[in-house]
């Protein structure tokens, strides 16, 4: 039976994470910065309306998070709560879900911003909010990203943005 290289995996797995270590390291000492984050202001508050009829007012809230830098990369990991609160009721709920309540998928966009502020990426992601009728007309759900933004240099990240928001209400 053959030894499996276990010695050799921990060896390579300390140097990677060395690597990146020292290579964050170096970047912040060189002067590099996360780049600017935000809700996109207009944007960050929606009204929903559901297949039952129901209408919600839904909001982006509470955005916190960091980076850290990779060779020629900079990995951004943020946070934030994405709230509903129903301001009117549609149909009757529908009691199936043994009282949990209803869910509500809530679509919203993670733009990343060039230092022209062109469109580098963006990201159409869904927050489930799940709503328990016997607590109230509120939920709540906190959403977790890592976006990767690759660098020719990585001390231009601070010239870059990332903007979270709702789609834009239809122009008609």
């Amino acid at each position: 039976m053959k030894e499996k290289p276990t010695g050799f995996i921990a060896i390579l797995l300390v140097l990677t994470l060395a690597a990146c270590t020292t290579a964050h390291k170096t970047a912040i000492n060189n002067g590099a910065r996360c780049p600017d984050t935000g809700f996109l202001r207009g944007l960050d508050t929606t009204e929903f309306q559901a297949d039952n009829g129901a209408t919600y007012d839904v909001r982006m809230v509470g955005l916190a998070g960091g980076c850290r830098f990779a060779a020629s990369q900079v990995i951004l990991e943020t946070e934030f709560y994405i709230v509903a609160r129903e301001r009117s009721s549609g149909q009757v709920q529908s009691t199936e879900n043994n009282g949990k309540g209803d869910t509500l998928e809530i679509p919203y966009i993670a733009t990343i911003l060039t230092p022209d502020e062109s469109v580098y990426t963006q990201q159409h992601l869904n927050a489930s909010l799940q709503f328990n009728h016997e607590g109230g007309s509120l939920a709540e759900v906190r959403e977790k990203l890592v976006q990767k933004i690759p660098l020719a240099d990585v001390l231009t990240a601070k010239d870059y943005k990332v903007v979270y928001h709702f789609e834009a209400p239809d122009q008609n």
